[in-house]
């Protein structure tokens, strides 16, 4: 039986902070799930923190895209040596979103695919067709085609690290899905395909995992299919849990496949074992869940609105206060009459007759006053960690751009604020900037 995989693709979403809650809750939930390979993929920035909060863990750490040159003058790409360096032990390729939006290529792909299985990583190639093409019936003519490309010069013995997801473009964020029968029959002509590369006994044991719009009410008719073994998605991490159980249940193994009882190598780095973020909420939003009660404080805290309304009830509170001393001080006392001190006629604010209006009402306007002023203490607290900005930079100009001798002062660079991330989008449909298919080319 193949161990199902789940990954979760974060995209261009979290922050630290939020990264960070999100990991340790995907380890901790990912220990009922003992039976599944799950793997998160964050954003590049935050790959060494993510490896920290995952250590010790089950969940393996993933990258999102690699570059296939092993080092050299390409400015903002990652090598696969890099990743490791980071900690991490798999990475995705062919992602729909990088074929359309980004104009990666077929060959292109290929390179990646063979960098990342060459470097030792475990490579999740992803491929899918466009609503377009499955409506013109080439649903299986471009999964073939980007198969063969991806896998070019990919040696038998790397297979056992191949995890092949498809994800029908048409069926993310559109409102439309694909059926347990059209994932099944994609993924056993898939699995016909990798045989035809490798050999009957490398597609038995290889995972073929559905990347479109897993959720709660599809996953389990989909995920009981013969040929799907495992996921990719905003919710795959609870869905995980439901597929272990589904399995441990039994399930139907009439695909030949599974009957050969093959088993594929583990991720590398097992202290990393895996899981999602559900990219359809906000970093607010998602840090928020990490709790399980919201008090008074926090709430206010979230709202100027709220905070400016307490603070104008907590000024009237203490003009109301005062007005109820100063009524209350001895006839032709002073001020400090009004707490009990000097002569009169004891007939102070807070020592008055039993029962009198005016010192019930006093000692009222002081618990109010009370309460509002630590509620405005906590308010006022900051939320959370402090941020550290970071050192200013020194840059120079390039030597050889200088006269001869001379050799420039350093100058201090600020270093940019980072902006609050977006609200995550989620399953959104990938659309290329030029109407261009899956390998970026413009319809004929």
């Amino acid at each position: 039986m193949r161990t199902p995989f789940v990954g979760g693709n974060w995209k261009m979403n979290t922050d630290r902070a939020s990264g960070v809650a999100l990991a340790r809750a995907v380890a901790q939930g990912a220990d009922a799930c003992k039976g599944v390979e799950v793997a998160v993929f964050p954003p590049f920035p935050y790959l060494g923190t993510i490896a920290d909060a995952l250590q010790g863990s089950r969940v393996a750490l993933g990258a999102q895209n690699l570059y296939h040159e092993k080092n050299g003058a390409f400015t903002g790409e990652v090598s696969a040596a890099m990743l490791i360096d980071c900690g991490v032990s798999a990475v995705l390729t062919g992602h729909s979103e990088r074929r359309l939006v980004i104009g990666e290529s077929d060959d292109l792909v290929n390179r990646k695919t063979r960098a990342a299985l060459d470097a030792g990583l475990t490579c999740v190639l992803c491929i899918g067709e466009t609503l377009d093409q499955r409506e013109r019936g080439e649903t299986d003519a471009v999964n073939e085609r980007q198969l063969r490309a991806g896998l070019a010069g990919v040696r038998a013995e790397q297979a056992a690290r191949l995890v092949i997801a498809y994800e029908p473009v048409w069926a993310i964020g559109t409102g439309r899905n694909a059926s347990p029968a059209d994932a099944q029959d994609a993924h056993a002509r898939v699995r016909a395909v990798v045989a035809s590369v490798f050999s009957r006994e490398a597609a038995a044991a290889m995972r073929i995992i559905y990347g479109g719009s897993l959720k709660p009410d599809n996953a389990e008719a989909l995920l009981a299919r013969p040929d799907v073994d495992g996921g990719a998605g905003r919710r795959s991490v609870a869905l995980g849990i439901g597929l272990l159980r589904h399995r441990a249940g039994g399930r139907d193994e009439g695909g030949e496949a599974d009957r050969l009882d093959s088993r594929p190598a583990p991720l590398v780095g097992r202290r990393h074992r895996a899981a999602e973020n559900p990219n359809h909420r906000s970093t607010a939003r998602s840090q928020r869940q990490m709790h399980s009660t919201l008090t008074v404080p926090a709430l206010l805290a979230a709202s100027p609105i709220l905070s400016g309304l307490l603070g104008v009830a907590f000024l009237g509170c203490s003009l109301l206060l005062i007005l109820t001393v100063l009524i209350q001080r001895p006839q032709g006392g002073g001020l400090s009459g009004a707490f009990g001190s000097g002569s009169g006629s004891g007939e102070t604010a807070f020592g008055a007759r039993t029962g009198d209006a005016l010192t019930i009402a006093t000692i009222g306007f002081f618990v109010l006053w009370l309460v509002m002023a630590v509620t405005l203490v906590f308010v006022s607290r900051p939320s959370g960690p402090i941020p550290v900005t970071a050192p200013a930079a020194q840059t120079t100009a390039p030597v050889e751009d200088l006269p001869t001798g001379q050799t420039p002062p350093p100058t201090a660079q600020p270093v940019p604020e980072v902006p609050a991330a977006s609200p995550v989008d989620g399953d959104q449909p990938v659309r290329s900037p030029e109407g261009g298919d899956e390998s970026g080319n413009k319809p004929e």
